[in-house]
Order: structure tokens, then C-alpha cells, then sequence
């Protein structure tokens, strides 16, 4: 079964952060996922939903139950709180940095002081962890080409 070894709710959270318009690969890795892991997901996630499609009684079978409410709950997180991505969190901060006045400076990149606090907490840890990623951030804040 899938909650048992396989995580429906990372599935559907991963899902719901692809939709809200977070890249497939920020989304998979932001829930602590591989590719390959999250593909044994999709890979399970499909095989209950033919199981279950098999039901042949006077219910909605139990999966689709599970299944809904896991979507339903991923989709109101990700709506609110979204995911900034590291693009944009390098061009708020770079914006702060030229400008003095900061609600302003986020507001001409189209960011919150909100998102930019989602942005540090989604990103401070992955970048104070890996060079390459904190390398990619400081290009695109400074505008310089890696």
C-alpha cells in the first residue's frame, strides 16, 4: 500500500507546488525527494489508482477517497504559501540592495516581504549547503554570467 512505503501526501504536495508554477525539479527536491524516488512514487500512485479502478461496489473506492484529500490538502498549502524561486529571490535581493526602500525595491520585481521570508526559508539552508546553488544565486544577483 502506498502511505505505508511511498507517501501519498508527498506526491500530492509535489503536484500541487507544479501547478502553483514551481519547476517539477524544485518542487520534487523541496520535498526532500529525488527524481528517481519521486518517479517510484508516480509509479505506485498509478498503480493504486488501476487497483482501485477495479472496485467494483456501490462506494467510492478508498484510494480515490485518500487520494482527494491529499490533492485538496497539498492545493490549499501550496496556494498559501508560495514558492519563490531562486531567480526571483536573487533579483528581490539584489533589489533591496540597490534601493533603500525595500517594500518598494520587492514591489518592482513583483515580490512581498512575505515572499522574500518564504524565499529565505526555503532557500537559506540549500544555499549556505551547496556552493554550486549559492554560486547560481550570486550570478543572478550580481547580473554576471558563471
Amino acid at each position: 500500500m502506498i502511505d505505508k512505503e511511498l507517501p501519498l501526501e508527498r506526491y500530492a504536495a509535489v503536484l500541487a507546488d507544479i501547478a502553483a508554477g514551481t519547476p517539477r525539479d524544485e518542487a520534487i527536491a523541496a520535498r526532500g525527494l529525488s527524481e528517481a524516488a519521486f518517479d517510484e512514487i508516480e509509479q505506485a500512485v498509478e498503480a493504486e489508482f488501476s487497483k482501485a479502478m477495479e472496485h467494483d461496489g456501490p462506494t467510492v473506492p478508498p484510494f480515490f477517497q485518500r487520494y482527494e484529500a491529499a490533492v485538496r490538502d497539498a492545493q490549499a498549502r501550496a496556494r498559501t504559501s508560495r514558492t519563490v524561486s531562486l531567480e526571483d529571490f536573487a533579483r528581490g535581493v539584489a533589489a533591496i540592495q540597490r534601493q533603500g526602500d525595500p517594500v518598494a525595491a520587492l514591489e518592482r520585481v513583483g515580490l512581498t516581504p512575505t515572499d522574500l521570508v518564504s524565499a529565505l526559508g526555503h532557500w537559506g539552508d540549500k544555499l549556505a549547503k551547496d556552493p554550486e546553488l549559492a554560486a547560481t544565486f550570486e550570478a543572478i544577483r550580481t547580473g554576471k554570467k558563471r
